[in-house]
């Protein structure tokens, strides 16, 4: 039997237009590459993950009309797997569904087994979880289908109980540098010891990236799994297998720091786009400070777009450096974007003679946080001005490290629509864009990030002398804590156990609470971690701190 994987990227709620995607896909799947079957991702026929809208009875009747639409058009002579919507099998409520369909109707139907508990999806809120595997006998072969979130592991015994011949795992796994979808095979394939087939949907949904490179794999000697095709990273795709060929595994190379760093690149350019193209925007600008942060946020948008969309802004004050502002307008060249200069001397001058008065007698010297914050929320106010005015979409610029500690101001730096770099520590920042101009150099091309906002140290620029550091403990410290704390889950004696010193610890942990009512308001930021704040890190905002 020849399979066919169609790796497509799916748009929440349009499902005219993914069900004239998957039409396509599964012609093609006939016509191309003579298959017998072919398999789409998880909720293919109304994007994922559709959370609140399986609320809206509109957006539930739409899905059942076009999974009718699509068992009345698709060609009758392949099998379509495709995910959807449905009633549930038992009891009330509806079910994540993945469904065969065949000569014109559904002829098998598999309820998600093992519903993800991930905050993204929050999956038990609206489905009920399948209790029983099923078999989908076609063409000679006893396929099993898991639509499951990683791992799969929790499914081998229910799997090896139906003495499968193939074993299908359609999937919405989202993009997290580092793991690959290929990783869960150790400890899988052997002990299933039947083929898999990985098909994983590509593409981003608000902050979730899904990175595609789905694959087909089968068992090898000693308990380990050879992978025989597989799809690309990042861009629709149509793979296909004979499962009567031979079954010759493909070298699969390690991932090393530079592929990752290009991994990591390609996801962050993709939700980028993503997210324009499905919110039916058109136009990118951003404040562009001669910073390191937002020359990477500059750089991805103009890779996501082109440099005709992209507009930076530069707005200098008393406290700009002569280095930043040059860098600044390098970077624009470099980029080949718009640039404008927009000075907030006057504005600033303005805000601060209005609020004199107000403001007198106050214990505090003159130029506090309340004037550096000011600053801020001017430019916010620029940005804002200028998206109104052009119909373009602004960029945040924050990363990781400084909204954990809340080194940002409400209302100015965090204003946006979104936040490429919000799921990138600082020292990921550095890595990145050391390895853009890498790239770069090693074709023979030209720094692109200049290298003097790579080496300067990092400041806000809204104070003389101002850095960082003066407010937060050196990034790679900062972030090894973050890295700990966030990913591993340690406390504050796992920490000290770690070599961090402990007054460091108490006042990374202690600044993260203080300033968690500041990331409820933040725009989202693409996630690219195993653990992103927001969503993915829900904390309450009155709790004691000393307990978080």
């Amino acid at each position: 039997m020849r399979i066919s994987v169609a790796q497509i990227n799916t748009r929440l709620g349009d499902f005219k237009g993914n069900e004239e995607k998957i039409r396509s896909f599964a012609e093609r799947a006939l016509t191309e590459q003579g298959s017998d079957l072919v398999l789409f991702p998880e909720l293919s026929l109304c994007g994922c993950p559709p959370l609140d809208l399986l609320e809206d009875k509109a957006f539930i009747k739409a899905n059942t009309q076009a999974l009718e639409g699509l068992a009345r058009d698709l060609p009758p002579q392949i099998a379509v797997g495709l995910g959807y919507i449905a009633p549930a099998h038992q009891g009330k409520g509806l079910a994540n569904m993945y469904g065969i369909i065949l000569g014109g109707r559904i002829v098998f139907e598999q309820p998600k087994l093992h519903l993800s508990r991930e905050a993204y999806f929050d999956e038990g809120r609206y489905f009920q979880e399948g209790q029983e595997l099923k078999t989908f006998e076609y063409r000679d072969e006893k396929i099993g289908f898991v639509p499951a979130t990683l791992p799969l592991g929790p499914l081998l015994p229910k799997a090896q109980a139906q003495t499968l011949s193939l074993l299908c795992a359609p999937s919405a796994l989202p993009y997290s540098r580092g793991l690959r979808p290929q990783d869960i095979l150790p400890g899988l394939q052997g002990g299933l010891g039947i083929p898999l087939v990985f098909i994983n949907g590509v593409g981003a949904n608000d902050e979730i990236i899904y990175p595609g490179a789905s694959f087909i794999a089968v068992p090898q000697a000693e308990d380990r799994a050879g992978i025989l095709t597989r799809a690309p990273a990042m861009v629709e795709d149509l793979i296909s297998w004979d499962s009567r060929a031979p079954r010759l595994p493909l070298a699969l190379e390690s991932q090393g720091p530079s592929e990752e760093l290009d991994q990591l690149e390609a996801a962050l350019v993709l939700g980028i786009r993503d997210y324009m193209k499905k919110n039916g925007f058109s136009r990118i600008h951003l404040g562009l400070s001669g910073g390191l942060d937002s020359a990477l946020v500059a750089y991805l948008a103009v890779q996501a777009l082109g440099p005709a969309q992209v507009t930076c802004i530069n707005n200098p004050s008393r406290f700009s450096s002569e280095g930043t502002r040059a860098d600044a307008a390098a970077l624009a060249l470099n980029l080949g974007c718009s640039y404008e200069v927009i000075p907030i001397e006057e504005c600033f001058h303005a805000f601060v003679s209005t609020l004199d008065e107000v403001f007198k007698g106050q214990p505090k010297q003159k130029n506090d946080v309340t004037e550096e914050n000011l600053q801020a929320r001017i430019r916010g106010l620029i940005w804002m001005a200028y998206g109104n005015k052009f119909n373009s979409i602004l960029l945040s610029g924050g990363n990781k490290s400084e909204i954990a500690m809340g080194y940002c101001t409400l209302y100015g730096d965090t204003n946006g629509a979104m936040a490429p770099i919000g799921d990138l520590l600082k020292t990921e920042v550095f890595e990145l864009c050391r390895r853009i101009n890498q790239r770069s150099l090693s074709a023979g091309g030209p720094e692109i990030i200049p290298r003097s906002i790579i080496e300067r140290p990092p400041s806000a620029e809204l104070r003389p002398d101002q850095k960082d550091e003066d407010s937060l403990p050196p990034y790679e410290v900062l972030d090894g804590i973050l890295r700990d704390h966030l990913y591993r889950g340690l406390g504050r004696e796992e920490l000290a156990e770690q070599g961090w010193d402990p007054k460091t610890i108490e006042f990374v942990l202690k600044t993260m609470g203080q300033n968690e009512f500041k990331r409820r308001q933040l725009p989202p930021a693409l996630r690219v971690s195993v653990r992103p704040l927001g969503m993915g890190r829900r904390i309450p905002l009155s709790r004691i701190l000393h307990e978080i």
